[in-house]
């Protein structure tokens, strides 16, 4: 079921709705990714935690992408997959910024270890990267 704006409003509202569902489970997927990666360069490379959460956001960010086009979002907004990614990427990038004010905010601000600080950063750019993905990407064009 796409989610058009000819849709009734309870049809829309439940599509979103399981689109939320599936970007959640993709989402969870990615940041096991990415936690996963973070804990192996923090342990076990002298890469710097914030160094660290870049590259294992990345990481989790490609997850992402390939499994919303694959299963999440039915609706494109962009007919080339290129300036698709390419706006994925950027608004990942912003993302990425959000996460890392707040693990460096976690970590050297509040002192939290530095892998509590990045789980609880997975919330703010969860929150941040659904919406505005959801909105400039995966929506009908009108």
């Amino acid at each position: 079921m796409t989610i058009g704006i000819a849709m009734p409003f309870r049809e829309r509202l439940d599509a979103l709705f399981h689109e939320s569902w599936k970007y959640f489970l993709v989402s969870a997927l990615s940041l096991a990714v990415d936690q996963g990666l973070f804990w192996i360069l923090v342990h076990f490379s002298s890469l710097n935690y914030l160094a660290a959460n870049v590259f294992s956001f990345s990481a989790g960010l490609i997850v992402n992408y390939a499994s919303s086009i694959a299963w999440v979002f039915q609706e494109r907004r962009l007919a080339s997959r290129r300036v698709e990614f390419a706006g994925f990427v950027l608004i990942g990038v912003a993302g990425l910024a959000v996460n890392e004010a707040c693990v460096g905010v976690l970590v050297s601000g509040l002192g939290l270890a530095p892998m509590i600080g990045k789980l609880a950063a997975a919330a703010p750019s969860f929150a941040f990267n659904f919406i505005s993905r959801r909105l400039v990407l995966f929506t009908a064009a009108r």
